[in-house]
């Protein structure tokens, strides 16, 4: 596991006053760089275990230029693959139309809606037509769909892109260990609702990782007293909160 203590020199340097460019919130070349080095690289919540509940089941993550298709393999196993076909890289499942995701249930295999190629739910291709026509140049190999690591943890499937990455454990490392007790993972989300907002990710992320607005903009809360907010490293993770105010 990861020493938290190791991050302390960094936690240091951030607490000094700082500014960051406007090209982090403008630049396309700056947004490329966050997909290659950061959104290739970190793990990810695709989804609930619940969304996936029998073998064959499965769901879709997209994150900027990558979709992912994460499928049940068996009663407590996952698989997770690049959605793309191995023949022309169509998607091999498409997002309806005003969804933020495809899901379904019970599905036995993949099929390319372009050439018909048929992927396996582990990802192995298992049909082509006219196969022989490629000279014995397609292999179990090239065919196979690219995989996707894939764990679970609190009840979320999580994704990582990078085959080199670190374990999920690992990754969450303290931060898993201080939300174990709360048991994550027999909760179920009574309602939820995508949005999107017209803006860089880090613009929303930043309000709402901070409380420094919340006496200006949200003024009905004053009347409980003016709330002292505060953030406390977890290894490569945080928590945030808020200091009750005086009765």
């Amino acid at each position: 596991m990861t020493d938290p203590v190791q991050n302390a020199d960094t936690a240091e340097e951030l607490s000094q006053p700082m500014t960051i460019g406007v090209e982090a919130y403008t630049c396309a070349d700056y947004a490329r760089a966050e997909r290659d080095k950061l959104w290739r690289k970190v793990w990810q919540q695709a989804g609930r275990v619940e969304d996936l509940p029998e073998v064959g089941s499965y769901l879709t993550y997209d994150i900027l230029d990558d979709s992912i298709i994460v499928v049940r393999t068996g009663p407590e196993t996952f698989a997770a693959h690049h959605n793309v076909c191995m023949h022309r890289g169509r998607r091999l499942v498409d997002t309806p139309a005003g969804a933020k995701n495809a899901c379904a249930r019970t599905r036995k295999s993949f099929v390319c809606g372009f050439h018909g190629w048929t992927y396996g739910l582990d990802g192995a291709c298992t049909h082509i037509r006219e196969q022989d026509d490629w000279q014995g140049t397609l292999t179990p190999e090239n065919t196979h769909l690219r995989p996707v690591r894939v764990d679970t943890w609190g009840g979320w499937v999580w994704i990582n892109m990078d085959p080199e990455c670190e374990s999920l454990a690992d990754y969450l490392f303290p931060a898993a260990k201080i939300l174990d007790p709360f048991g994550l993972e027999n909760m179920r989300y009574k309602w939820r609702k995508w949005l999107e907002f017209d803006c860089n990710w880090k613009v929303a992320m930043e309000a709402f990782n901070e409380t420094y607005h919340v006496y200006t903009t949200h003024p009905e809360f004053n009347k409980f007293g003016e709330f002292k907010g505060w953030a406390k490293v977890q290894g490569k993770h945080s928590n945030i909160g808020s200091d009750a105010p005086d009765e």
